[in-house]
């Protein structure tokens, strides 16, 4: 299946685990130019959902106003209590070191 309207197959992947771990995986015929790019946005993905106070501002854009839940209530109901950004992960598989 290809989702990004490329005719190309993707090259890489950001999976999320059953267990609420995050890993991402690329193709071996990346160049390191490719890689270090893809892997620094994956960085930057991974920071993003870290910080609550973003997560909070963007929950507060991205769902209607609803005067009976506050921006906390509806972060939690879309986090999940078993959803969780992970450090590190195995060099070749992920973005993290």
């Amino acid at each position: 299946m290809i989702v990004s309207g490329s005719q190309n197959l993707p090259v890489g992947a950001i999976l999320f685990e059953e267990d609420g771990s995050i890993q991402l995986s690329l193709m071996n015929s990346l160049d390191e130019e490719d890689t270090a790019a893809i892997t620094l946005i994956s960085d930057y993905f991974q920071y993003a959902l870290s910080r609550e106070d973003w997560m909070l501002s963007f929950v507060d854009q991205f769902l209607p106003e609803d005067p009976i839940n506050n921006s906390v209530t509806k972060l939690k109901s879309i986090r999940g209590s078993h959803l969780r950004v992970i450090e590190g992960g195995k060099s070749d598989t992920s973005g993290s070191q």
